[in-house]
């Protein structure tokens, strides 16, 4: 069996039950992660040492039952934690509402999000805009020149979260 890393990562670490535990990239840059009984991603703290002193930003998932992401809450180096997402659900994620601005999502038939509608009626008029297309490549590549505003959603390839400035999608 062979191992394969991602793009720019130079050491993975691991949970005796196999799940990732922490990422350290060449830039040094690390991206740590915690997880519930159930193996779920509950929380994620990413270092950024492109920056000095370097800062770090933990993120809570926190979760229902299935292990479906309900809402996100952001903490970055010693501020107060604040809410930074609430997630919509109709039997899969349907929308994710943040700052007051609720962005719709259309997926594919593999879980990407691929347009991203953003709610701009006011409480008489109805409206909707879009905010944010992408087409990708095969392993999550977006395709330049077929997406606007790709970076402008919390999730996206395979419907997996971005983390970071590292641009890599994350389970």
């Amino acid at each position: 069996m062979t191992e394969s890393q991602p793009d720019g990562v130079a050491q993975m670490a691991y949970y005796p039950n196999g799940l990732v535990k922490q990422l350290i990239f060449s830039n040094n840059d690390t991206i740590s992660y915690g997880y519930n009984e159930q193996g779920k991603k509950i929380k994620t703290t990413f270092v950024d040492m492109q920056v000095t002193p370097s800062i770090s930003t933990t993120t809570w998932h926190i979760v229902d039952a299935r292990g479906a992401v309900r809402s996100v809450y952001q903490q970055t180096d010693g501020n107060p934690i604040a809410l930074t997402a609430e997630i919509l659900y109709a039997g899969s994620r349907l929308a994710v509402r943040s700052n007051n601005l609720t962005n719709y999502e259309l997926t594919d038939h593999l879980g990407n999000v691929r347009v991203t509608f953003a709610d701009t009626s006011s409480t008489s008029t109805p409206a909707l805009m879009v905010s944010s297309w992408t087409d990708y490549y095969p392993f999550g590549s977006p395709m330049p020149g077929r997406n606007s505003n790709p970076e402008g959603h919390l999730f996206g390839y395979q419907g997996k979260e971005k983390v970071g400035n590292n641009s890599k999608w994350v389970a």
